[in-house]
């Protein structure tokens, strides 16, 4: 059996992350309190179980994600390829879902909201754009990184 060691952090990185699962566990909160008043006092939209706890926690673990990959608190100090992969497949599988939602939708006229009821498409598509923004900004802090060490190199 193979051992896999977690990856280690510096003690700002540390900081960065439990602001970051602190500020992602309100914003759940925030947003689970917002589609229950959206459901339960103005009656807009009825949400089933999945979509009701599904699109709070992508919103969420995408803000998670954005705020630990901006704030250079995603990667452990080895700077391990695996990290990146995972983003990168993140951002691929958002491109999968939402290829998939967009065929429900304009392909079978499956509407996002029918009668103040969501359907199932709602959340595909709350999960494939939040799926390929993890991705994208994963993409353009490593292209940001490249520019800067390349200015670096110039400059020298």
């Amino acid at each position: 059996m193979r051992k896999t060691r977690a990856p280690e952090y510096d003690e700002r990185q540390l900081q960065v992350r439990g602001r970051a699962f602190m500020i992602t566990f309100i914003i759940f909160v925030f947003l689970t309190a917002i589609l229950a008043l959206i459901e339960k006092e103005f009656h807009w939209i009825t949400f089933n179980a999945y979509q009701f706890l599904s699109i709070p926690v992508w919103l969420s673990i995408t803000f998670l994600y954005i705020y630990c990959i901006r704030h250079d608190a995603y990667e452990g100090l080895s700077q391990d390829s695996t990290s990146g992969f995972l983003a990168l497949v993140m951002g691929g599988a958002g491109i999968l879902v939402l290829g998939i939602t967009l065929y429900k939708i304009l392909g079978r006229g499956i509407p996002l909201v029918e009668n103040k009821e969501a359907r199932d498409p709602l959340a595909g598509v709350v999960a494939g754009v939040c799926m390929l923004a993890i991705g994208i900004a994963y993409l353009m802090k490593k292209r940001n990184e490249k520019k800067l060490g390349d200015e670096e190199d110039d400059d020298l």
